[in-house]
């Protein structure tokens, strides 16, 4: 137990001499996307507005699940895995980046990981570009949709 805890101590100490720097960005790691995991890693790393967060393994969380992180303020969500559509909607519906972690410059260093920076820039701004697009396209059927129905019903009564 002592050891476990001095490792942990190390381990915090570590990260905290590695604060947000021009080059690199601390990755606060996630073991399980569950509430309970959650819950962990923010009693263990601190989780607070502005993190860049880990989740190891993405499976078992939902929308409310997401809600947490994102509550909390998390800057970007890095994924090992597949998650749950219903939590890469809540991410995308808040804008906050989902990306896939085997994408990027990430070293896993004892019990954390750090990204680069340039790396980590380049792969939100990806990120954010798709969603745009995707909700521009969203916008563009739902128009479309409006349109086909105004001529539907057009066709449908009596010019008078």
């Amino acid at each position: 137990m002592r050891v476990e805890l001095e490792n942990n101590l190390n381990s915090l100490k570590n990260i905290q001499m590695m604060r947000p720097s021009k080059n690199a960005v601390p990755v606060k790691i996630i073991d399980t996307f569950t509430r309970d995991g959650i819950n962990e890693a923010c009693e263990y790393w601190k989780i607070k507005n502005g993190d860049v967060v880990l989740l190891k393994n993405s499976e078992g969380g939902g929308s409310q699940t997401a809600s947490l992180l994102i509550n909390m303020g998390v800057k970007a969500v890095l994924i090992m895995d597949n998650i749950s559509h219903q939590a890469q909607e809540e991410f995308e519906s808040n804008m906050v980046p989902l990306l896939q972690a085997d994408n990027m410059q990430l070293e896993m260093i004892d019990q954390f990981a750090i990204i680069k920076t340039d790396s980590l820039n380049k792969e939100m701004e990806k990120w954010k570009n798709r969603i745009e697009n995707k909700k521009i396209k969203e916008n563009n059927q739902e128009i479309l949709k409006v349109i086909d129905e105004y001529r539907a019903k057009r066709k449908r009564t009596p010019d008078l």
